[in-house]
């Protein structure tokens, strides 16, 4: 039953965007692609007109939902046929979006196409690819096809955004005769990110976008990691792509901020520093937070908090090693594991020289949460993050200083997930 509601519901979103004709920017990638969505929305000025995806509804579910613009009715009978009376009423909205900013996941071969056959877009964003849904898709190739999806199919009009420092990403501009943009930190991008410096608290970063033969200053009050500033220049470029002032667009990305569970600091208990990165975790976003913490707070108490990373199918031993040692490599201080996956970073970190009594493992989250809650010190800062069935935004909840923030403030919170 619910198989065929969706496909009414796939239907429907077909016909609306058929009717109504939004300009849509389709946002695909291993990593980034929430933080992306989010921040081409920020840049914009005619916000009123656009319309982005709710939350993180970016597959054959979640698409269709945000082109409705309804949320998920749950196993309500009732709620379901009002979201298919909501569908009806779309269609006939004079005032419907001029513009849908879709962000488009892909858990197994063929799910960008189902997107793109209901939401064609006319701007396709690529961030990166990376070793993630592995147990499906078997090899990064395969990863790069799917993503590569996006760019087969936009119109010769159209505009493809590339991330111009990753290699795999960037062969793609040979799959479109539409107009490619390419970002990134490289010399050779299109749109470049250039003269990064750390803000003094650790949190935000000033530096110059060259667009144009232009130099454009910028800089940002919420951002941990360098690497989220390519959110930023797609961003910027997505803008640019719509005819935006740049200069405008600039201004406005500089308050962007991150969305839950993405590298987001919070104050803790007892005086200590929160990095949320919860929502969901691949060996090379848990590398670059690992590294992050440590580069934020070089002097600071650190902890590495991570739960299991899912769906890396043959490989995942030898990736959480990876990453055990690298925690060992980047001198975090203490390491606590949560699953019977991270058991192996446990190892692993131990066995690269960091000392047994510094590494905790545990089999749930909410052992490790109340664990922590009695071993911390002022001062401390701790990085939270592992994959989503790793629920390790039950931690944050058991140690951040406003736990009644949570559900503004956290991922997976209310009843879907209690």
């Amino acid at each position: 039953m619910r198989k065929f509601l969706e496909n009414i519901l796939l239907s429907q979103a077909k016909r609306i965007i058929a009717k109504h004709k939004p300009l849509i920017i389709a946002v695909t990638g291993s990593f980034g692609k929430t933080a992306t969505k989010d921040a081409i929305f920020a840049a914009l000025d005619d916000k009123e007109t656009a319309r982005m995806s709710i939350k993180n509804y970016n597959n054959e579910f979640g698409v269709p939902l945000t082109v409705i613009g309804e949320e998920a009715p749950g196993s309500s009978l009732m709620n379901w046929l009002s979201l298919l009376l909501a569908g009806r009423r779309a269609l006939s909205d004079e005032n419907y979006p001029k513009t849908l900013i879709l962000e488009m996941a892909a858990d197994r071969p063929g799910d960008l196409q189902k997107l793109v056959d209901v939401a064609p877009p006319k701007i396709s964003i690529v961030t990166a690819v990376g070793p993630v849904h592995l147990e499906y898709f078997l090899t990064e190739e395969n990863i790069a096809k799917e993503k590569a999806t996006l760019v087969k199919v936009l119109p010769q009009d159209g505009t493809a955004i590339l991330n111009g420092d990753d290699e795999i990403v960037d062969k793609m501009r040979e799959l479109t005769k539409a107009k490619v943009i390419t970002y990134g930190f490289g010399e050779n991008v299109d749109i470049r990110g250039a003269d990064i410096q750390r803000k003094a608290d650790g949190v935000g970063f000033s530096f110059k976008i060259h667009y144009d033969g232009k130099v454009i200053p910028s800089e940002t009050n919420h951002l941990l990691a360098e690497y989220q500033i390519y959110s930023l220049l797609a961003a910027f470029a997505a803008a640019t792509a719509l005819g935006k002032n740049p200069l405008d667009a600039a201004k406005r990305l500089s308050e962007f901020i991150p969305p839950p569970g993405r590298l987001k600091v919070l104050p803790g208990i007892k005086n200590t520093a929160i990095i949320d990165d919860t929502y969901n975790a691949s060996p090379v976003a848990v590398r670059g937070a690992i590294t992050v913490l440590k580069q934020a707070y070089p002097k600071a108490r650190t902890w590495a908090v991570l739960g299991d990373m899912m769906e890396l199918g043959g490989d995942s031993q030898v990736m959480h090693e990876a990453i055990g040692a690298h925690v060992f490599k980047t001198g975090i201080n203490y390491l606590a594991t949560v699953g019977e996956r991270s058991k192996d970073s446990a190892r692993a970190a131990r066995d690269a020289g960091m000392s047994e009594d510094k590494i905790f493992r545990f089999e749930r989250s909410e052992d490790a949460g109340r664990f922590l809650e009695d071993e911390i010190i002022p001062g401390d800062v701790l990085l939270v993050k592992g994959s989503q069935g790793a629920r390790m935004e039950k931690i944050v909840k058991e140690l951040m200083a406003n736990p009644l923030d949570a559900p503004m403030l956290l991922v997976r919170q209310g009843k879907g997930w209690e």
